[in-house]
């Protein structure tokens, strides 16, 4: 099994601090966030919406066979994909493949 981006604050650091040492990525940097924990902090939180996806939600969809239950699933599916393109949006390492979804609304 692969290993997951770290949701422990301190193992997000280390590895924050890990890739800012392989990548410059003070082109991303605001004040207030690091270039890099921004990258860490934001691919955490795709990795754990694609797992729900996955391993979650869209299976539960096999199982419908009543449209209030299936309005649930997608519904839940829909806040879903909601926080994973918040997150797409919010990474700025890849802004130039984001651009065009515009900014994330806070």
């Amino acid at each position: 099994m692969v290993d997951s981006i770290p949701d422990d604050p301190r193992k997000m650091a280390e590895l924050m601090e890990k890739w800012a040492s392989l990548k410059d990525f003070s082109a991303d940097d605001r004040p207030d966030e690091p270039g890099a924990w921004n990258l860490v902090y934001n691919l955490r939180h795709i990795e754990g919406s694609c797992r729900a996806l996955l391993d979650s939600h869209l299976p539960n969809l096999t199982g419908v066979s009543e449209k209030d239950a299936l309005m649930l699933a997608l519904a839940d599916i829909g806040v879903e994909l909601t926080h994973l393109l918040w997150h797409i949006r919010n990474l700025r390492a890849f802004g130039d493949l984001t651009d065009s979804l515009g900014p994330p609304d806070h």
